[in-house]
């Protein structure tokens, strides 16, 4: 299970066809999602305009073979990613499956979890449509909601962190965009207080602050790069969740550096979507709506996010080659801690 920017992609067969590259998504109801081009290539039988559904005969992923999977085709690929696709809980409901993010393994088996423990065996509350686990923060239990994709460490509501002690007040370290919410400011801080979920502690971790998707009653987000340090088995069927790892505490995480600007795409390539009002990016001219060519030498055509995660925190300059009001130029951009 390759894990580019800690999220679990498998190679499967749909229809007899592939390998198609899909994202392991507990974040999503969907049995399988295909994007159009993956959903042609591989015969799936769908009618009506897009987005539309329809059924595909089979999914093979290693020695499972899942029979009759209902696939969601919301259209082209809005990112340049390598992702043909998603596969959901509705592919695994009937099945116990482990993400084994240390190990870079993924594995399905039909047996269930054993009754909760309240250390390595938890209790699931049905987030409709997801799942949530519960965690503790000093004198505060939290409904996180599990998520294997959302690029985010741990996502809280600006409620429950009012009720936290930081470390200092939230700063701007990116964007969040969506059709319900548009663009809206991603803001980051460190938590002076520990988390426990089961028999582990967290240590410190640096949050995100932001409002957990519409519709579900949960106070944040379980994501991938705080799941990247356990092996988590989920069970849909008994709704449960093991979670394991060699130690009982994650140490607290380095201060967060950035560059100054949070960056989308733009015909292929990476697009400025804001320039923070602090950092050196403000200082190097560079204006929302900039494409940014190249990064270190680097083509940025087909960048998915995981590839330009590592340049974002790194507390290495940036050379980027930048293009805007149809002029093109090189520009260094120091890096800032922004969370400690």
């Amino acid at each position: 299970m390759p894990t580019p920017g800690d999220r679990p992609i498998v190679d499967a067969w749909v229809n007899g066809r592939g390998p198609f590259h899909l994202g392991v998504e507990t974040g999503s109801p969907a049995a399988l999602i295909l994007f159009t081009a993956a959903a042609d290539s591989a015969a799936v039988r769908a009618d009506g305009p897009i987005p539309r559904s329809g059924t595909a005969d089979s999914v093979r992923i290693g020695g499972l073979m899942l029979e009759g999977v209902q696939a969601f085709i919301p259209g082209p690929s809005i990112l340049p990613n390598r992702l043909d696709g998603m596969l959901g809980l509705g592919a695994f409901a009937g099945l116990s499956v482990e993400v084994d993010f240390p190990h870079k393994r993924l594995s399905f088996s039909r047996d269930t979890l054993p009754f909760p423990d309240g250390a390595e065996v938890l209790a699931l509350t049905a987030a409709t449509p997801l799942f949530a686990v519960p965690v503790q923060i000093a004198h505060r239990s939290l409904l996180l909601a599990l998520d294997t994709q959302g690029g985010v460490p741990m996502s809280l509501d600006s409620r429950s962190v009012a009720t936290l002690h930081l470390a200092s007040p939230p700063e701007q370290t990116g964007v969040v965009r969506g059709p319900a919410i548009g663009t809206v400011p991603r803001r980051s801080a460190r938590l002076l207080d520990d988390v426990r979920i089961g028999r582990y502690t967290i240590e410190r971790p640096i949050i995100e602050v932001g409002a957990p998707p519409r519709g579900l009653a949960v106070d944040g987000i379980f994501g991938i790069h705080a799941l990247r340090d356990f092996a988590v088995t989920l069970d849909q069927r008994t709704q449960r969740v093991r979670l394991h790892r060699s130690r009982l505490r994650v140490a607290a995480p380095p201060a967060l550096r950035e560059h100054g600007i949070a960056v989308g795409y733009d015909g292929g390539v990476l697009a400025v979507l804001q320039v923070f009002s602090k950092g050196p990016a403000v200082k190097a001219g560079i204006l929302p709506g900039a494409r940014i060519l190249a990064v270190n030498g680097r083509s940025t055509v087909g960048f998915a996010p995981s590839d330009w995660e590592p340049f974002a925190h790194s507390p290495r300059p940036l050379r980027l080659l930048v293009e805007q009001d149809s002029a093109r130029s090189e520009v260094w951009l120091d890096s800032y801690v922004a969370v400690r």
